[in-house]
């Protein structure tokens, strides 16, 4: 068993982290570059547009190299709750 003192050391080494944890909080997305969970405000919407370009060599042959260009886009719109 631990000793008295160490159990209350220890208490309050959990009571102090897990009074230190930051609160979840759903907002609009600040970073794009990432792909987060977005939250979007009753009867907004929004449009992304995404892309990317792609270089590489069809079955190791390194005499031929490719080129592509992806696109991809998004609307998002937000839906009252049913």
């Amino acid at each position: 068993m631990l000793p008295t003192l160490m159990r209350k050391t220890l208490f309050l080494i959990v009571v102090g982290l897990a009074a230190s944890t930051p609160s979840a909080v759903a907002d609009e997305r600040f970073f794009s570059y990432s792909y987060e969970a977005d939250v979007l405000p009753k009867g907004k919407w929004e449009f992304e547009q995404w892309l990317t370009y792609r270089q590489g060599y069809p079955d190791g042959d390194r005499q031929f190299s490719s080129h592509f260009w992806d696109f991809r886009e998004e609307i998002d719109r937000a839906s009252p709750n049913v």
